[in-house]
């Protein structure tokens, strides 16, 4: 590395010279320039973009997004990409079929000018009239990358779209839009929302597999003075209410892997009739949607909906671990 590149620790600068630095860097500084530097700067950030203009917005946003080309991880997944070829063929097949280890690898080789990384700043011409649309785009183009990602882009994208949400959304006003902000989601992101909510709650979590999950999605446990809780949390994204059928079979589960309990989360409510196997049963627990959202609002903070992404993320990440850590 050049002697003549200058660090600077952006995590103790104030906001605006942070921004000050990000759109007029001296030469040779480098500094955390793909996110933001601290959960701090993002929060006041979050809090005050109502005052910042469109133009600055997409600036910031610009920084953000992964453009088309090349990222430091890149010769570091070439150098894997030549050992699992010799050590392990099948692996290797596997491998170069995903898109970006064929460009990367016909890139690396002079084969081809197209980068290994498609960017996603286009992403920047839905706004500010599609920004739903900007936000699909962007969860769609972290799900396909979430095993590549350098740490550093991974959290620039859940920035970008933390700010894409509070600049031209909004946040939920009342509980109901908090509800149905929760039925919007992908049933997935939903299970990893309330798996991040019990690790909140000092409980040890695992994601269940999204398919074959043996009839609960999350697994939580926790380790009292004398007593170890481990429970099972089945969770129906529903705008009707859970029947007792959903119930029977949770206590099943429960039952057959000889747990404290089972958790039946739901974003709607529950029938009379589940509500009395509740009663019956302690090993039963039910939380209804208007609990849930209180709950979240309690462990994850009133402003969790600006934060979905990386919620998400850092739970899809417990089950699918990634190489690359630098930005």
């Amino acid at each position: 590395m050049s002697e003549e590149l200058k660090y600077i620790d952006a995590r103790q600068m104030p906001l605006d010279e942070w921004l000050a630095l990000l759109f007029d860097v001296p030469d040779g500084a480098v500094f955390t320039s793909w996110a933001f530097p601290t959960d701090k700067h993002r929060e006041e950030y979050i809090a005050g973009i109502g005052r910042r203009s469109e133009d600055d917005v997409c600036k910031l946003l610009e920084m953000f997004l992964i453009p088309s080309g090349t990222l430091g991880c890149d010769r570091r997944y070439m150098a894997d990409l030549d050992v699992v070829e010799k050590e392990d063929p099948d692996m290797y097949q596997r491998m170069i079929r995903r898109q970006y280890y064929r460009r990367l690898f016909r890139y690396e080789i002079g084969f081809s000018k197209i980068p290994p990384w498609e960017g996603i700043t286009w992403v920047l011409d839905l706004l500010p009239h599609y920004p739903r649309q900007a936000l699909e785009g962007l969860e769609a183009y972290s799900l396909a990358h979430i095993q590549l990602l350098p740490d550093g882009r991974s959290a620039g994208l859940c920035d970008a779209i933390e700010v894409i949400r509070a600049k031209y959304i909004g946040m939920p006003g009342t509980r109901t839009e908090a509800i149905r902000f929760l039925l919007d989601l992908r049933p997935r992101h939903f299970e990893s929302l309330v798996e991040r909510l019990y690790h909140r709650m000092n409980y040890e979590t695992r994601l269940t597999p999204e398919k074959k999950d043996g009839g609960r999605d999350v697994v939580a446990s926790r380790l009292a003075p004398g007593k170890l809780e481990r429970i099972l949390i089945e969770c129906k994204r529903y705008s009707e209410p859970v029947g007792v059928g959903v119930a029977r079979a949770l206590l099943g589960v429960v039952s057959d892997e000889k747990v404290n309990k089972g958790v039946l989360v739901t974003t709607s409510r529950f029938t009379k009739a589940t509500q009395e196997l509740a009663r019956r049963n302690p090993r039963l627990e039910l939380i209804t949607g208007d609990q849930l959202i209180l709950l979240m609002n309690e462990h994850l903070g009133p402003t969790w909906p600006l934060h979905i992404e990386s919620l998400v993320t850092e739970s899809e990440r417990q089950i699918s671990p990634h190489i690359a850590s630098e930005g």
